[in-house]
């Protein structure tokens, strides 16, 4: 085993991170080290980390979730194990397409915003303590189905 992957192991290890988590990270990193013809990730520029995650998106295409985690552990690498935060801290996977919908025009966003007012006034309990905090926040809301057309 490498010096470079111990010390990203033992740094996992002391942040009290899952031991799944901490294989998955370890094996992201090889797979980016392989990627680049078993480069020291130590060595490779955050140029090449953005391009390897193209590489996942465009040609392996993986899902977000599978991309999210390889970012993930380039950016635990950079920024918690070899201590250079500046370099990678704006690399992000590609987002997910999320339809945004306006509260006002949702009747089952209203439903949720009057069950956590009532509950907030103490009229009844509801079976989740977040449920709706995006409606009383009046934040976007995530949706699978498009926004509604309207008349």
């Amino acid at each position: 085993m490498s010096p470079l992957r111990q010390r990203m192991i033992d740094a996992m290890t002391v942040r009290g991170l899952s031991a799944r988590t901490i294989e998955c990270y370890t094996e992201a990193i090889a797979r980016l080290s392989r990627h680049h013809g078993n480069t020291n990730p130590a060595r490779l520029a955050p140029e090449q980390i953005e391009a390897y995650l193209l590489h996942l998106v465009q040609d392996r295409k993986l899902s977000y979730s599978s991309v999210n985690h390889a970012a993930s552990a380039c950016r635990f690498l950079f920024e918690t194990v070899l201590g250079r935060p500046t370099e990678l801290r704006h690399l992000r996977p590609p987002m997910a397409k999320v339809a945004r919908i306006n509260i006002s025009q949702c009747p089952a966003c209203e439903r949720g915003r009057l069950r956590v007012v009532q509950t907030l006034q103490g009229q009844k309990r509801l079976p989740d303590p977040l449920a709706g905090v995006a409606q009383i926040t009046g934040a976007a809301v995530r949706s699978r189905a498009p926004p509604a057309q309207g008349p």
